[in-house]
């Protein structure tokens, strides 16, 4: 029978300004992605200057990135992590979400593990060493030395492997008909090989992740970000690619795909006591969601009490007749 991998997303995000040093790991503390459906991708695989990029603009959900520090639990079962970067949302109506555990000390980084659905990696033989900060433009580092165990279902071994981090390319990137940026672009690859039991070596998860910076950006994060996936496993029937792009919201513009005529608002934001949409199109579906992907409620009207709510963030949601739409809200 064959087994699916869910999502499967391992950014290894770092901030920048355009062919200047990449001075630290990850963007802020608290940022929102808004996903791009992935069809019609720029190349990848051409670096060096005068690249052009340019990104598709029609969405399919959105997701909250934020840093943390690690609980005695997580530091029980990643040893040494001193930051988690937790990803969430709703992507194509369905939760996701994911942590990247991270050791950073001084200005080196390695990580130590990654959680994904039904899936942990854990890098507890040898941890991965993204590299030590800053990162000039041309800057590569190899790790050939990770490795450590994996758990998937009710699957079990160990994994081995390399990632290959580099300051690669720089160039021009649009959203859509959006404005174009000068960016540079940071190439992570991540090849692992899967050993289970007695059968030695039974497949392998190769991850591809590319992140575009802008020398406009304060503070430091990737305006756009994409990760392609591929898992392999011949003995459990496994052959599965993925890919998710990612746009920082504050590119979410008017570009983006619109519900109507009018792009979906909201009449305030933060909520206190009703959420209120506003959008010219009928209404057929709201689900509000928490950033841990819990469904809070199915609606199928534009004003919505949320009183009973616990402060924080949430996504709703929203259909109608012109397709699907992704919208942040903060309760206070």
């Amino acid at each position: 029978m064959k087994q699916k991998l869910l999502s499967l997303f391992l950014l290894s995000t770092v901030g920048l300004f355009a062919q200047q040093p990449i001075t630290n790991f990850l963007g802020g503390p608290n940022m929102f992605y808004a996903s791009i459906q992935p069809n019609n991708l720029p190349n990848q695989n051409s670096g060096g200057g005068d690249q052009n990029w340019v990104y598709p603009s029609a969405t399919n959900g959105s997701v909250v990135e934020t840093v943390e520090t690690p609980t005695a639990t997580e530091l029980a079962n990643f040893p040494g992590a001193t930051h988690v970067y937790r990803t969430s949302g709703i992507v194509d109506g369905n939760a996701t979400s994911g942590n990247i555990y991270a050791i950073i000390s001084g200005s080196t980084v390695q990580i130590v593990g990654l959680t994904i659905d039904t899936l942990t990696l854990k890098y507890d033989t040898a941890s991965a060493t993204v590299g030590t900060y800053p990162l000039p433009y041309s800057y590569q580092n190899i790790d050939d030395t990770v490795s450590g165990t994996f758990v998937y279902q009710q699957y079990t071994g160990t994994f081995s492997g390399t990632l290959t981090t580099s300051v690669d390319a720089s160039g021009t990137l649009a959203v859509g008909s959006s404005e174009t940026f000068n960016v540079t672009r940071l190439r992570s690859v991540q090849d692992l090989d899967l050993t289970y039991g007695n059968f030695g070596v039974v497949g392998n998860i190769l991850i591809q992740s590319s992140s575009y910076y802008t020398d406009n950006q304060v503070p430091e994060f990737p305006i756009v970000r994409q990760a392609n996936t591929s898992l392999t496993v011949p003995l459990l029937q496994i052959n599965e690619n993925r890919t998710r792009v990612e746009v920082a919201s504050q590119f979410a513009n008017t570009d983006f795909e619109p519900i109507g005529s009018n792009r979906l608002t909201l009449a305030e934001n933060p909520v206190n006591q009703q959420l209120e949409l506003v959008t010219d199109a009928q209404i057929t579906a709201v689900e509000i969601f928490n950033l841990q992907g819990k469904l809070m409620g199915t609606y199928s009207k534009t004003m919505i009490d949320v009183s009973n709510y616990a402060s924080g963030v949430y996504l709703a949601v929203v259909s109608s007749a012109y397709g699907n739409k992704t919208i942040k809200f903060v309760k206070n």
